[in-house]
């Protein structure tokens, strides 16, 4: 089995500020909170290996489940969030009058998208894979990671479009579960909360 969590939330999450591969974005006293919750959630579920992606705010959130139940961490750059370019530090709402020809491609065909001074979706779900099927299925993983590269899974265990994927919102500490059987990856859920 596989857990896929996004990481806990920050004062950028709180405020909708598009945080991207920027790396030194702490988590606040709320993601602290999460990530502990999250560490006594799993405390009496069966964790061999935690995968994270570097990023501070995902690295924070796996080192408390790490921590609690003494398991290691390894750091894996397949699973950083994707860069946003130009649009990295701005605040959500204001991205459609910030860039609307840009934001008009996003939303119409994200899959042939690429944010301008940042990456490709397509580049996105190539590297995500990339690292997703590295996974032994017969290790109990959790990976600590952001919303598009669960999105990105998720569209590949599924065979779903990116388009479709863009549909899918994933909470800070939301937990998903994909499980190995009949010699494929299945969903098992999709961002449930651990308390």
């Amino acid at each position: 089995m596989i857990y896929i969590i996004r990481h806990g939330e920050t004062d950028w999450n709180k405020q909708k500020i598009i945080q991207g591969s920027t790396n030194d974005i702490p988590l606040n006293s709320d993601g602290l909170e999460q990530a502990k919750k999250l560490a006594s959630y799993f405390s009496n579920k069966k964790i061999e290996l935690i995968i994270s992606s570097p990023l501070k705010r995902a690295a924070q959130t796996s080192a408390e489940i790490a921590n609690k139940n003494k398991v290691k961490v390894i750091y894996d750059k397949n699973f950083i969030e994707i860069n946003y370019g130009n649009w990295s530090g701005k605040k959500s709402d204001k991205i459609p009058m910030l860039f609307p020809d840009e934001w008009k491609k996003f939303t119409e065909d994200p899959e042939s998208f690429a944010f301008k001074n940042g990456e490709s979706i397509k580049s996105l779900y190539h590297r995500v894979v990339s690292g997703f099927k590295k996974l032994n299925p017969g290790i109990t993983t959790l990976i600590v990671t952001h919303t598009n590269p669960i999105r990105m899974i998720a569209a590949y265990v599924l065979n779903m479009s990116i388009f479709n994927a863009y549909k899918l919102h994933f909470e800070n500490c939301g937990i998903s579960t994909f499980v190995y059987k009949h010699n494929r990856w299945e969903v098992d859920s999709l961002n449930c909360k651990a308390i």
